[in-house]
């Protein structure tokens, strides 16, 4: 198990709407969509999210959120065995676990200041405020990587 990316495959029985290459071209498509920079090397598509400047991010900036996305970096690697579509994708995780320990060191600082809490309770609340960071953003990955694959892989479009 690796601890630094998430990965997940997707089997499609019996797709004849739509070949790999209109399914490549579709996912291709809709990362470019979310601002994403896409590599098409064979059946592998590798996506890495398009560098911005974070001062324009911040403010009321239509870019604003793609700072705090979460899955940044990855692989959607698209495979056809007999009448069986598999696509195996991975995301890196890194973004996510820096995320979780700003909002895990908040959640400590908090319950120790504005609680009054002690200092084992204080670090109980960042250890589950880390905790379930890392598991909503591993829900939502997945939730998202499958949303984008079955839309391009059942789409007439």
């Amino acid at each position: 198990m690796v601890f630094s990316e998430l990965s997940g495959t997707l089997i499609f029985p019996d797709v004849r709407r739509n070949n790999i290459s209109t399914i490549k071209t579709k996912l291709e498509s809709k990362l470019n969509a979310l601002k994403e920079r896409t590599n098409v090397i064979d059946n592998v598509l590798s996506f890495k999210m398009i560098a911005i400047n974070i001062v324009s991010g911040i403010g009321k900036s239509p870019y604003g959120y793609l700072i705090f996305r979460i899955y940044k970096e990855g692989k959607i690697v698209i495979e056809k065995e007999d009448h069986v579509l598999k696509i195996h994708w991975s995301v890196k995780l890194d973004t996510l676990y820096v995320l979780a320990l700003f909002s895990s060191i908040a959640a400590t600082i908090t319950a120790r200041l504005y609680a009054d809490t002690d200092i084992v309770w204080s670090v109980i609340t960042g250890v589950a405020f880390f905790l379930l960071f890392i598991a909503l953003g591993i829900l939502f990955i997945k939730y998202k990587m499958t949303e984008l694959t079955e839309a391009c892989v059942y789409s007439n479009t």
